[in-house]
């Protein structure tokens, strides 16, 4: 019996160090999700919409992007560590636009019938 408990408390510890680890990461995390809504998609270029299953699942892009187009302003969120992974992952998963006078180059992403371009900013 003495085994088992001392199993528990070890266990229970290293869950407590992890997520105390994982709180300050995400506390120190240096990387922003940035979204610049545009007034109307691109015509000739590669876009990604919203609802699409590929963003379906991520939570930051999916609110971030509907704050920059609902406000038509630049939209920055902070990203925790385990957003850098999900948002780094989808946004590469994505078509990319090379970019004109008008349009910033990266992927776009429509929703109702606006559009905005993603990409991470890492602070130095």
């Amino acid at each position: 019996m003495e085994i088992n408990r001392r199993a528990a408390v070890g266990i229970g510890v290293g869950f407590l160090t992890l997520f105390t680890l994982l709180n300050i990461e995400s506390a120190i995390s240096d990387e922003y999700l940035v979204v610049i809504p545009y007034d109307s998609p691109l015509a000739d270029a590669d876009t990604t919409n919203l609802t699409d299953p590929q963003l379906r699942d991520v939570d930051t892009i999916q609110t971030v992007v509907r704050d920059a187009i609902g406000t038509d302003e630049d939209v920055t969120a902070s990203l925790d560590v385990i957003d850098q992974w999900k948002v780094a992952d989808a946004i590469q998963a994505l078509p990319r636009y090379e970019g004109d006078s008008t349009y910033r180059p990266g992927p776009y992403v429509t929703y109702r019938s606006e559009a905005a371009v993603l990409y991470i900013f890492q602070e130095q």
